[in-house]
């Protein structure tokens, strides 16, 4: 499975580094494998072209091990590592496992390799995808369920399903990969919020994610 025929291949000869990453990966090694967002259609979310990234572009394998030899040369201490933009897998998911090996090769002793995904993103890969990205090396996805409610969903254009949402989620545990998930509160607005809270924690309490985080909704 690769994304790179259907999307541009931007090469500037610059070491990159990431516009947004989890809280949690404030001390990783923060590598860049897309830019931008390959879905960028949420009605409630635009950062990625608020902070200059409105288009999307996946990197280069060449490019993207570049930039792991130079990290690791000015961090040879590194103990965790980050891949982004917001979906990653987008460079394929041949490609995203052997840039996964080679950070590996180079850097055996590393604690934890994590990544941004989207549950409609590991949905096509099958599980099959997802054991190979454990057999890779990656340890933990971060996604945002944001709603486990479909009309909520739906109306903000998410692009998943709670179908997507529980068949990733048992892929993940089955295969040994952390999920930790990011709920919007505010997210179904006055109407409609007992029901984004309802089966959003059923969802929680069916797929028992290894960490929930909370984010509230702001409105500019």
């Amino acid at each position: 499975m690769t994304y790179q025929k259907n999307h541009p291949v931007i090469d500037t000869g610059q070491p990159e580094t990431l516009i947004i990453r989890p809280p949690s990966e404030w001390r990783s090694m923060l590598v860049r494998l897309t830019r931008g967002c390959n879905w960028n259609r949420c009605k409630f979310c635009g950062i990625y072209p608020h902070l200059g990234e409105p288009d999307f572009s996946v990197r280069s394998v060449t490019e993207v091990e570049q930039d792991i030899d130079l990290l690791l040369a000015r961090r040879p201490d590194i103990q965790t590592a980050f891949f982004g933009d917001a979906d990653p897998l987008a460079i394929g998911l041949d490609n995203f496992t052997h840039i996964a090996k080679y950070l590996r090769q180079k850097k055996p002793n590393l604690e934890r390799l994590t990544c941004y995904a989207r549950f409609s993103t590991l949905f096509k890969i099958k599980e099959d995808g997802v054991h190979k990205l454990a057999e890779a090396g990656l340890n933990r996805v971060h996604i945002g369920m944001e709603s486990a409610d479909m009309d909520t969903l739906q109306f903000h254009r998410k692009g998943q399903s709670t179908e997507m949402i529980q068949k990733v989620s048992t892929w993940l545990s089955r295969n040994g990969i952390e999920l930790s998930v990011y709920i919007l509160l505010g997210l179904a607005g006055k109407n409609n919020w007992r029901q984004h809270i309802k089966k959003t924690a059923e969802i929680l309490n069916q797929t028992k994610p290894d960490f929930i985080r909370l984010r509230r909704l702001w409105i500019y």
